[in-house]
């Protein structure tokens, strides 16, 4: 409701974390694009190995300053275009009535949950010291309106049910949550981020070296069944068919979700569900859903079977990005043509936003005239064409693509027809962080996505 306190969690990658008043994230990207020592360059990020529960000490420890602004990339697996203002929301709250939670976003959900509840709790009680001057005739004490990107939902979902926020909570509204997992989190434990032939497997061989030590990371792999046996029937969870990962660990992340399961559950029957869920997803590109359990060694596949229903927003499933623990239907969603990386921050997302808000009603889809999907790598080599791939769209529509970045916005590139309902075309870039761009007409629809370009 309008008198409520508006708390934006943001997603893995979300929040700016330093040492010693160096941003840690931004000088290993810097020395991973020049090839400056990559494994050294990602050590400062690293968490002692085997570590779960709490917050580390010594080396280890950071400082949270702030959410990231600009493009974030954790290559092939978590990218966002940064975490800037959300206008449609701020121009209907007071000051101090929309607050932004950042956090250590290497830690495990359950830690970072912790600490949710008590940054929410003194941020509840200063608004509400000074709510009643803005809503003099507000009909209840104020609550807590939650808006969470991707792994932001995992960490407030945990906090409502498994540590009692739920009592003071209004709404939590998930945007492009992996409830479910996401399969790409298990590409690059199991070191198959790129493939061996890939001109950069170097850098995916050091991520997955980065990820294996991060707690968030196993919490995000798939619970649902997303391994595929050849010549069985069943698919199968990744506890059944680990694909070599180490089985604490894996338990240890299924165990995350089985507890918030099981809280939801108890809480729904003891007393129902006080608070409203929302959820805002895409499911207009090919997406990484499962793996091939091989011999060989696994191969990650974009669909489970030949439905041809598996889509997404790019990184996260459709099929997880519904709280399929509080709705009965994904037509329960409002889903978006927008990628993972950019949808907390489209204008169609903002105004969904502020309607939730406002206590207002949720609007329906995007027409389907402005669908379309496309796809381009996560890692790119600097000055080296690369081809980006759109789907779905109608033949009378003229698309284009574009990089921006550093200061710099590149030609728009026309992809054409490729004889087989798509359309192609390829772009370069020197090294840096990119935000791709793809237009399309007729209605003018625009697209977009974060790529890595580093030196080869």
């Amino acid at each position: 409701m309008e008198h409520d306190l508006v708390v934006f969690v943001p997603g893995i990658g979300g929040s700016r974390l330093t040492r010693d008043g160096v941003d840690l994230w931004n000088m290993s990207l810097q020395a991973m694009m020049s090839l400056r020592n990559p494994r050294r360059a990602l050590e400062g990020l690293a968490l002692e190995p085997g570590m779960e529960d709490g917050h580390p000490e010594g080396r280890d420890a950071v400082e949270v300053a702030g959410l990231v602004r600009e493009p974030f990339v954790l290559s092939g697996l978590m990218r966002h275009l940064g975490y800037l203002r959300m206008p449609q929301v701020e121009e209907h709250a007071k000051p101090g009535q929309y607050r932004e939670f950042a956090y250590d976003w290497r830690l495990s959900n359950r830690t970072t949950a912790e600490d949710l509840q008590k940054w929410t709790e003194r941020a509840l009680g200063q608004w509400q010291e000074q709510a009643r001057t803005w809503y003099p005739d507000m009909p209840d004490d104020p609550k807590v309106v939650f808006l969470c990107h991707s792994m932001g939902g995992l960490v407030t979902r945990y906090y409502l049910e498994c540590l009692g926020g739920r009592e003071i909570t209004r709404s939590l509204t998930t945007i492009g949550t992996p409830h479910r997992g996401a399969a790409k989190a298990a590409r690059f434990l199991t070191g198959h981020a790129f493939g061996t032939r890939h001109p950069l497997r170097w850098f995916g061989e050091n991520i997955t070296e980065l990820c294996r030590r991060l707690p968030s990371v196993w919490q995000l792999l798939p619970v649902y069944e997303a391994v595929i046996k050849p010549g069985e029937p069943d698919r199968r969870t990744l506890l059944e068919e680990p694909l070599g990962l180490d089985s604490h660990r894996l338990r240890y992340a299924f165990r995350f979700h089985e507890q918030f399961e099981e809280a939801a559950a108890a809480n729904l029957t003891a007393e129902g569900r006080p608070y409203r869920v929302h959820c805002l997803a895409g499911n207009a590109h090919r997406t990484w859903h499962g793996v091939v359990a091989r011999p060989e060694g696994p191969r990650y596949v974009k669909e489970l079977d030949n439905s041809g229903a598996w889509r997404g927003d790019g990184t996260v499933p459709a099929g997880s990005a519904v709280a399929d623990w509080h709705m009965t239907s994904s037509s329960d969603a409002v889903w978006y043509g927008h990628k993972h990386a950019s949808l907390h921050g489209e204008k169609p997302v903002g105004r969904q936003l502020a309607q939730i808000f406002l206590d207002k009603p949720v609007r329906g889809m995007l027409a389907d005239e402005e669908e379309f999907g496309f796809e381009a790598p996560d890692l790119a080599s600097a000055d080296t064409p690369f081809e980006v791939v759109v789907d779905r769209c109608e033949s009378r529509r003229h698309v284009v693509a574009r990089l921006r970045g550093n200061g710099v916005d590149l030609p728009w590139t026309e992809l054409t027809p490729d004889g087989a309902g798509r359309r192609r075309g390829s772009l370069s870039a020197p090294a840096g962080v990119w935000t791709l761009e793809v237009r399309a007409d007729n209605p003018d629809t625009v697209r977009r996505d974060a790529v890595l370009v580093i030196d080869e």
